[in-house]
């Protein structure tokens, strides 16, 4: 019997990874182009004067985009991995509960004699609970035990596949705002050169100077914050995926008892 490997790598698995690329690319251009715009717009007319300019929220944040200063570009690239990988593991977690509990309810009708046909009747729509007992079912032949095992080691190793998937989230939440803290170093030290040669204006320059370096920490730790809690809502998810395998796994156990009993 052929036993499928779902933790190999396949082309197809980094399609949606191809095309958020291509679409990111797309949407940090137009963003760069209607900040360019916005803030041209926003310094060239009566400063910040106006009431409805100040009011408007996108305006604001192209302008503070761009004081935030070079470091912003990697963090807005972090947050668009960030929400792209989010609602992709997410989707995928959801699938794979559907996917489980459609194994535990054929389970439940699943009779020793059957049981190989019913591991082959999945195809290669396996999800975790399908690959874990075609595993098993692989190494029935060589005794329970051997089964038992195989299942174990099959499990351990599809559940490390997928928080090594989630631990991008807990990168993003490290490394952002050290980005930020970066930005705010490089800011400061350009207001300080900036004010050690402003003469009178010295305060009030350093001032406008440190404002605008802290945006690059404001952002940095609004990006970690968001994928840090994303990353906990996620192992939530994952624990009760985690619950739900091995209650698939305790069944085909009893059904693989029930066959070398009946042997």
């Amino acid at each position: 019997m052929m036993i499928p490997v779902s933790a190999g790598v396949r082309v197809r698995d980094f399609r949606p990874v191809f095309v958020f690329c291509a679409i990111s690319l797309v949407g940090i251009a137009a963003f760069a182009a209607a900040g360019d715009t916005n803030l041209t717009a926003a310094t060239n007319s009566p400063a910040l004067a106006n009431p409805a300019a100040q009011n408007s929220a996108l305006s604001r944040l192209f302008i503070y985009f761009k004081a935030g200063g070079p470091v912003m570009w990697p963090l807005l690239a972090a947050f668009s991995f960030g929400t792209f990988h989010v609602i992709n593991q997410a989707l995928q977690l959801m699938q794979e509960k559907r996917k489980v509990k459609r194994v535990i309810e054929s389970l439940q009708g699943a009779k020793p004699k059957n049981l190989e046909e019913f591991a082959q009747s999945f195809g290669e729509d396996l999800g975790i609970a399908g690959v874990v007992i075609v595993d098993g079912i692989g190494f029935a032949k060589h005794g329970l035990g051997e089964a038992e095992k195989a299942m174990d080691q099959c499990f351990s190793r599809e559940v490390n596949r997928v928080k090594r998937r989630l631990r991008w989230l807990n990168v993003i939440a490290t490394v952002t705002p050290l980005l930020g803290l970066l930005g705010t170093v490089v800011g400061m030290i350009v207001a300080f050169k900036g004010t050690s040669m402003a003469g009178a204006a010295k305060a009030e320059m350093m001032a406008a100077g440190i404002s605008e370096a802290l945006y690059a920490t404001a952002f940095g730790l609004a990006i970690a914050i968001s994928s840090l809690f994303a990353y906990q809502c996620l192992m939530v998810v994952l624990d009760e995926l985690v619950e739900q395998v091995d209650e698939c796994v305790q069944k085909a156990i009893a059904v693989l008892k029930g066959e070398s009993s009946g042997s």
